[in-house]
């Protein structure tokens, strides 16, 4: 919203009277690097033995301390995070999985017979268990 007051400011547009809430600190929670929520589920999609638990106690551990995040009060892979309308509680199961992001094995096998050298090189390499191409 803060942009778009600013363009309508720029344009001679009254904005004043619009309210909204910055959600600028939980965006920059999601997003920051090296430690934001994004970049350690990147992180911990690539090591061999993360969990969805695993991958809430690194929540945990960086953002405890953070008033926008709230630990659950016991280990069962959920968090809670506090957004413009309210606490919204997430559960973690899941969620390395669908960050793997995995093709679908039919696409794959047409992927593989290709005639582009370089999309049967990647799509016939040997993939590790974090979701590492292994070219040859």
């Amino acid at each position: 919203f803060k942009q778009e007051l600013e363009m309508y400011a720029k344009e001679g547009v009254s904005g004043a009277d619009v309210g909204y809430v910055d959600n600028r600190p939980l965006l920059d929670m999601y997003l920051a690097k090296p430690v934001g929520l994004m970049s350690l589920l990147d992180e911990e999609t690539h090591m061999p033995k993360a969990s969805d638990y695993s991958l809430v106690r690194k929540f945990e551990d960086h953002f405890s301390s953070h008033d926008l995040f709230t630990p659950a009060h016991i280990n069962n892979g959920t968090f809670t995070l506090t957004h413009y309308a309210g606490q919204v509680k997430y559960t973690a199961f899941g969620f390395l999985e669908k960050n793997r992001d995995n093709l679908a094995m039919d696409l794959v096998e047409v992927l593989q017979r290709s005639t582009v050298s370089i999309v049967v090189d990647a799509f016939c390499a040997e993939v590790s268990k974090t979701g590492q191409l292994k070219m040859k």
